[in-house]
């Protein structure tokens, strides 16, 4: 199966399970699968989606520019990845093991103050 299908399944998954989850009212818990907190992490296996394997690089497409990412690829992979191709986003944060959908969230919750969840598409695209 090819990335970009692996990717597809595992969204699939993802969404039966927050389906699920939203017909039953069950508040549940998104785990990253790892964090920089300090502070002990509490939850319920069974009230969690687990999205950590959401780290490939699907494509870059240097005709056009970009990189498809899941949300989970650390900015300091998705840079030397890119560098290989010749190019470089055009921000690159101080911390390197953010990750592309930890840049997304945090710059929308500065830029575009919404209650609306970001969703899979907008935190697996990135452009320059």
């Amino acid at each position: 199966m090819d990335t970009i299908a692996v990717h597809q399944n595992d969204v699939r998954i993802i969404s039966k399970q927050l389906e699920t989850f939203y017909r039953t009212g069950t508040r549940v818990k998104i785990y990253h699968g790892s964090t920089t907190s300090t502070r002990a992490q509490k939850f319920d296996p069974q009230k969690t989606i687990d999205v950590s394997h959401l780290n490939r690089i699907i494509e870059i497409n240097v005709q056009e520019g970009y990189a498809l990412v899941e949300p989970n690829v650390p900015m300091d992979a998705l840079v030397k990845a890119t560098l290989q191709h010749g190019l470089i986003p055009p921000v690159i944060m101080e911390f390197p093991g953010i990750t592309t959908g930890g840049v997304v969230k945090g710059a929308r919750e500065r830029v575009v103050p919404s209650k609306k969840v970001c969703s899979t598409k907008i935190a697996s695209n990135m452009r320059w």
